[in-house]
This record gives C-alpha cells, structure tokens and sequence, in this order.
C-alpha cells in the first residue's frame, strides 16, 4: 500500500496551471520538521493536486495556510538541463484537507482548555 499524510503549513502560494488536455495542475510545497535543537531537522513536501482539488486549492488557499494532504508517493528520474540525472519525489495528492485558518494577531494561552477545580487528572 502506498499512503502517505503531511500535515503542515504552505510555504508559498499554490501554483495553479493547466495541462495540454485542460485538467487543472496545482503544485503546493509543505515543510515539516522532526527532532529538536540541534537534531532539528526539516524536510519539504512537494504535493500535486488534479481537477476540482487542485481548482479548489488554489482559490481558498495561500502561503502560511494549514493543510493535510493523503495520497500516493511518486519517484520519477530525469536528466536536468546539463546531463545529470535527477530524482523528483512527490506526494500526488487523492484529498487535501483544510486544517485550520491562520487568524491575524492570535495567540494561543497555556491553560489547554482546563475547567475550574479540575487540578489532577482522574486515572
């Protein structure tokens, strides 16, 4: 089985295009990081999207924008421009989720939703 998720912010504006045969081509790049400190590393997502997704995408969404996307991963191998062989990996998206919207000026508290009187956590 070929599934993957990534769940992240955009780190640009979808770029929307249209094929030779008119099907709608839109290409989103989503960063995610693993470890801490030092450790710290991030790794870039390239996700393409077909038809009414990748139409969708494209209007409702922009840079800094929360999305989940699932679908297949592609490996496809090519010869760049100078002769050297090259290897692109994609995730082509089957659905992109919208997670959340990125609100001007929001900060969120510490309090993680805790009620009144409820200091110790019952189990």
């Amino acid at each position: 089985m070929n599934l993957y998720v990534v769940v992240g912010r955009l780190s640009r504006d979808p770029e929307l295009r249209e094929s030779k045969g008119g099907t709608a081509i839109c290409k989103l790049s989503v960063p995610t990081e693993d470890g801490w400190g030092e450790r710290k590393k991030t790794t870039w997502h390239n996700i393409v999207c077909f038809g009414k997704t990748a139409e969708v995408v494209a209007k409702h969404k922009k840079k800094g924008d929360w999305v989940s996307c699932t679908g297949r991963l592609e490996v496809e191998k090519y010869t760049n421009r100078d002769g050297v062989e090259k290897v692109a990996v994609s995730l082509v998206a089957e659905s992109i989720s919208f997670v959340g919207n990125k609100v001007q000026g929001y900060e969120p508290d510490d309090s993680y939703g805790t009620r009144e009187g409820e200091d110790e956590i019952p189990f």
